[in-house]
Parts: C-alpha cells; structure tokens; sequence
C-alpha cells in the first residue's frame, strides 16, 4: 500500500539544473542525490538585494535575515515547552492534532515491531500488553516520556548534526559557508505535521529540535527530526539567508533516511526507481515552500 501510493505520486523528475535562470525568472540551482536509503535534496536562490547605497544595502540584508524563521515550522507546528515533571502532550499535541479513524486505527493496532507507527522494540511491547482501548493513550505517553527524556537528557555522543553539516558542503561546498555551528545556539523543541500529499500518503507528525545562528552576513536555520511516526529513520533541514553584495542568496538541504529504500523484496527493489522520484519531487517541494515563505516575509512582512 504504502509502495503503491508513492508510485502513484511519482511524477516529473525534478532534474538538477545549472545556477542559471531566464530573463525575469529567480536564478536558482538544485541538486538531488542518493546514497544507499539516504536521500538529499539542496536548492539555492538568488535575488536582487533592493535599496539605494551601502546602507540600503545593509537595510536589505537584515530585512532578509529577519525573514528567516522556521518558516514552514511555526507555520504548521507548535513550540514545546514542558516543564520538569510535567506533562509536555498538550502542547505535543497543539502541533499534531487531529487524528482521523484510519490514523488512530494504527496506534491501536500496534502489538508487534516493526508497526505502523515508528516506535522501538519496547516501547510496541508495552503497547501490545495495554487494552487495545488504551493503546492511544499510552502511545501519548510514550512520546511524552520521549519529549521528557530528550529534554532532560545531555549531549549525545558525537553532533547529531554531522551529517546535515557535511551535506551542505557536499551538495554546495564554500556556497554553503556556515555562520556558526548550531551545537552553541539554544535550542528549542516543536511538534508538527506534514501533509505530503493528502488522501495518497500518510501523515507525518514529527518532534522537532530547532537551533538558529546568525553572523554579520548571514543566518541559518537548523531543524532535525527527534521522533518521525512514519516513513523516515531520520530528517535533518537547513536554510540559510546570505547577503552577497547587492544580492540575497537563499540556500535550504534536506537529509533523510527513507525507510522504504531500505527493504529488499522484490516489489520493492522494482519499484525503487519510483520511490527515488516521489522523494525528488516531495523534497524539493518541501524546501520550495520554506524559500517562498522567506521570500514572502522578506518582501510583505509576517
């Protein structure tokens, strides 16, 4: 089912082009790769800075700085913040909610690992041991001991963020000169939902880690996924907003690990270069509406 529908998503491959544009359009370059079940997606725009002079110029930069917020983030998700020994799924919640009959059809189903939902090994024990009335509740308080863990937890071992990092300069190399490690900026938690494609893929609800860094003349966004309940062992996204003389350059990576690209039977290793294409095309949709949003910011205001 779940090779079916991304099939049927398949499209028009999104083909990388060169950093070129014709007269009138946003000169813009794309680049899509994948490596084993990593999938990467990189976009990279240019628009004319407006302003008359170095301080008109000056003024254009911080207004596009300004402009960068986890667009496509607060947009459709919301912040979390839990405070120790209290319950954080309220505000989980606030970003995931609602769930149709099919969805919670899914949780309450969840009595063997690998399930419908992504959880680990133990955690569908605990499930499969619970009424099936009561799986929904306890599946909420199983994420909320996520949120808890994650939040009272110290640094992992080695950057989560290495492998966004060296995506960036692997898709645009010193084009993606990053303004500050986001390991020294605050962090934030956030939940949210993707809507891919409605009614042909699942739902995606996702716990977030949000960091944002700045220097004189750039500012970049980092995003990666604490806990995805369907399709994706892993998402890492990065945007960045970079004055380059009487130009803004804006810049967005998408890293994934795309669980379907992992399994061997034979439907799937036939239909694996369809599942490449639907991940080209959604991924570059994705990061097309984060640039549009901070181009609408940038040029309207919030």
């Amino acid at each position: 089912m779940v090779l079916t529908a991304l099939v049927a998503l398949a499209a028009s491959i999104l083909a990388a082009a060169p950093f070129a544009a014709a007269a009138g359009e946003t000169p813009s370059w794309r680049d899509f790769r994948v490596e084993g079940s990593h999938v990467t997606v990189a976009i990279e725009e240019r628009v004319e800075a407006t302003g008359a002079g170095e301080a008109g110029k000056l003024e254009g930069c911080a207004r596009w700085k300004r402009a960068l917020p986890r667009a496509a983030t607060r947009e459709r998700g919301a912040a979390i913040q839990a405070r120790p020994g209290h319950s954080a799924w309220s505000a989980i919640a606030a970003g995931w909610q609602s769930w149709n009959a099919s969805e919670r059809d899914q949780i309450s189903g969840c009595r063997k690992h690998p399930c419908r939902v992504k959880l680990e090994p133990d955690e569908v024990a605990r499930l499969a041991q619970a009424p099936s009335a009561g799986r929904l509740k306890l599946y909420e308080k199983i994420i909320d001991e996520r949120v808890a863990g994650f939040l009272e937890g110290g640094a992992p071992a080695g950057s989560p963020w290495d492998a966004l990092k060296a995506a960036i300069m692997g898709t645009l190399g010193p084009r993606g000169a990053i303004a500050q490690s986001p390991e020294q900026a605050s962090r934030e938690l956030w939940s949210r939902k993707i809507d891919f494609a409605p009614g042909k893929m699942k739902t995606v609800r996702q716990l977030l880690e949000l960091r944002d860094t700045s220097a004189p003349e750039a500012a970049s966004s980092w995003l990666r996924a604490i806990y995805s309940d369907h399709y994706f062992d892993s998402w890492a996204e990065w945007a960045q907003v970079r004055c380059d003389g009487g130009q803004i350059v804006l810049a967005a990576v998408l890293v994934t690990d795309l669980d379907l690209l992992k399994k061997n039977d034979l439907f799937t290793k036939l239909g694996r270069p369809k599942i490449r294409a639907a991940a080209e095309e959604r991924g570059f949709a994705h990061l097309e509406r984060v640039l549009a949003d901070i181009r609408r910011r940038a040029t309207q205001g919030p």
